[in-house]
């Protein structure tokens, strides 16, 4: 990901001034596609969990417990 090129593709989308909200929104827009990819990917090796609250519920993500051993 070029953040970079990002940036300057959703400012050169509108000939028009953004605001810092409008430039976070449209590069997030723009990185969604890679967003969801990634955490499927991360999901499907069991780095991450995701879970559904029910039918038509939005899936919720969650990083792994990190498992620690005593080593007394």
């Amino acid at each position: 990901m070029d953040l970079d090129a990002t940036i300057m593709d959703t400012l050169g989308s509108t000939d028009q001034a953004l605001t810092f909200e409008e430039v976070v929104k449209g590069v997030a827009q723009r990185l969604e596609p890679q967003i969801r990819e990634k955490l499927n990917e991360l999901a499907g090796k069991d780095h991450i969990k995701r879970h559904q609250g029910g039918k038509d519920q939005p899936w919720r993500y969650q990083a792994n417990p990190i498992t620690r051993r005593n080593l007394n």
